[in-house]
């Protein structure tokens, strides 16, 4: 599975969320359901794809459903329409404690999501309705995580979100850097420093997975024009499609929405050429590091040369015998940031 958006919570990706901002943008979300909102028609949609799932749901008394069922939903609908994984929404029978801490924790968002709706419907049943609205704000949180992003990318290319961007090349760059933040969070620390910057876009070049997302974001922005080209202004003294931040953000919001099925598809495809690097001499899910840096070492591909450190920290080194150390493919690919 791929892990993106909440799923991977690493260097500020949904580490911590404020309370009070995911209880407004619950508010937003339960106006609507209410049919006070403008977003109204979207939890309608999510409301018809949940229903199935919901339907077979085991219910309380009140004919609702409990934490534990709402948590498993959303995992299974992010799961299967986003490519997300989201860390923490396993049940385990605990609640958000607010005297501990006046932020929230990444591994502890799902639960204490279903909490504050808990507040605010005063406690009342968990219908598909409300279920709806958890899965829109979970949503809009990875969401407007990705557009602080982009503002960042913005300002690593000295660009103002103020002011339209004059043509495709500085389009494409604010892109770049945003994809660059996104899927290699560390860089983020470059963002001030040009050379820096630089440097960590040509060695992002290097990596495979890197050239493959942005091929797809170029496929993904193709698409978009095509959809939207009638709205286009042929006038506009711009020559970039994405020029105003609107619509950049629109952009990032699609790569977002649909990265995890990208990704689910390519932690696949390594998932095959792991199992090809196995050895017919063993099946217990386990490459030989000799074999595992092999590819890369003949420049076949870009992929499988992270150091024995970071496998060891990442849970993914098997180290039982000293001499014959191997990767174990689950843990890489259940760990590994594409």
């Amino acid at each position: 599975l791929a892990w993106v958006g909440v799923a991977d919570a690493s260097y500020g990706f949904l580490t911590r969320m404020n309370r009070d901002l995911v209880a407004q943008q619950l508010h937003t979300e339960l106006a609507a359901l209410l049919g006070h909102g403008t977003s109204r028609e979207r939890l309608t949609r999510l409301e018809d794809v949940l229903r199935p799932m919901y339907v077979s749901l085991p219910k309380k008394k009140d004919g609702g459903i409990d934490q534990g069922m709402a948590r498993y939903a959303l995992n299974r609908y992010f799961s299967a329409h986003r490519g997300w994984h989201i860390t923490g929404i396993s049940y385990d029978g605990k609640r958000w404690n607010e005297s501990s801490s006046t932020t929230l924790l990444k591994s502890e968002m799902p639960a204490f999501i279903v909490e504050v709706l808990e507040e605010h419907v005063a406690h009342k049943r968990l219908g598909l309705g409300e279920l709806a609205v958890l899965a829109a704000t979970v949503e809009d949180l990875v969401h407007s995580e990705a557009f602080e992003l982009l503002s960042m990318a913005y300002e690593a290319q000295n660009l103002s979100i103020h002011e339209a961007l004059e043509d495709e090349s500085q389009e494409d760059r604010v892109m770049m850097t945003f994809v660059l933040f996104y899927l290699m969070p560390w860089t983020q620390k470059a963002r001030n420093d040009s050379s820096a910057l630089d440097r960590a876009i040509k060695r992002a070049y290097r990596n495979r997975a890197w050239n493959q997302a942005m091929l797809w974001s170029d496929d993904l922005k193709g698409a978009i024009k095509y959809q939207r080209h009638a709205a286009h202004n042929p006038f506009s003294k711009t020559s970039a499609f994405f020029g105003t931040y609107q619509s950049m953000s629109y952009l990032v919001e699609q790569f977002i929405d649909g990265y995890g099925m990208f990704q689910d598809n390519q932690c696949r495809e390594l998932k095959n050429v792991l199992m090809d690097l196995e050895g017919w001499e063993r099946n217990d899910g386990r490459v030989l590091l000799s074999n595992f840096y092999s590819p890369y070492l003949q420049d076949i591909h870009q992929y499988f040369l992270e150091r024995p450190e970071y496998l060891r920290n990442l849970g993914s080194l098997d180290e039982t015998d000293p001499n014959r150390p191997s990767a174990i493919v689950p843990n890489y690919l259940y760990g590994r940031n594409f």
